[in-house]
């Protein structure tokens, strides 16, 4: 029976050797890279079970390492970020990941992180497996199909027309499309398209750079995860 396999992502040598050994006592076979860049080619050349990512690598930081590795077409681990900073959940969360665990890692910390926190989902799945509640509730195939395609049409544009519009302080424009938006992507299971575009809509002033940074990002995440779910139910 092949063994599950984990990627050490730690720029300290002897912390790397540390969470490697932890690891394989619990029996995970356990590779190490020291960067952000070496672990996105880690994951595309062979996915791994498990990542425990370092926060503050040099370089690309384990937020962006995490939010790289989420994009790539492969079987999406479960990513834990290991920092010592306080309060780094929501942050670890935000980026993909399935959790944090705080340093020192002891192995309680570590058993603690391995079986909490929350499953990452790509969004197509979400999305696939939300399109077939609508069939079933609406009864209407073809309905489903139009709406499909509606999104996959019109949210380049609305995504350009948000960013356009924010950046030239036509805020309530913005605004109105983010809503637009967040309405459409909740009953399509983009959560956290949807959220974000939330936070755009009901922003007191103009939007934040982060969240319009991440609007695009979340936005491009939902039109793949919509393409696959469409492709796997009307190009059979």
């Amino acid at each position: 029976m092949n063994r599950a396999r984990a990627l050490v992502v730690e720029d300290s040598p002897v912390a790397a050797r540390l969470l490697a050994a932890q690891l394989r006592s619990y029996g995970f076979d356990v590779d190490t890279v020291q960067s952000g860049e070496e672990a996105v080619n880690a994951c595309t050349a062979s996915p791994p079970d498990l990542v425990l990512l370092d926060i503050e690598l040099p370089g690309i930081s384990g937020f962006a390492t995490a939010n790289q590795i989420r994009k790539l077409p492969i079987a999406q681990p479960r990513i834990l970020g290991v920092t010592g900073r306080e309060n780094a959940e929501d942050e670890c969360l935000a980026a993909g990941m399935n959790g944090c665990v705080p340093k020192p890692v002891s192995r309680e910390r570590l058993e603690q992180g391995l079986v909490s926190g929350r499953a990452f989902t790509p969004p197509g799945r979400d999305a696939l497996a939300s399109i077939r509640r609508i069939e079933e509730l609406s009864g209407d195939r073809g309905l489903l199909k139009d709406t499909l395609q509606s999104f996959l049409m019109k949210t380049p544009g609305r995504l350009r027309v948000i960013a356009s519009a924010a950046a030239s302080g036509e805020v309530t424009t913005a605004k109105s499309i983010a809503h637009q938006l967040a309405g459409i992507a909740s009953p399509l299971g983009l959560f956290e398209l949807a959220r974000v575009a939330r936070l755009i809509a009901h922003a007191e002033d103009i939007p934040r750079e982060q969240d319009l940074a991440d609007l695009q990002l979340e936005g491009r995440a939902a039109l793949q995860g919509i393409q696959q779910a469409y492709d796997a139910e009307f190009s059979r």
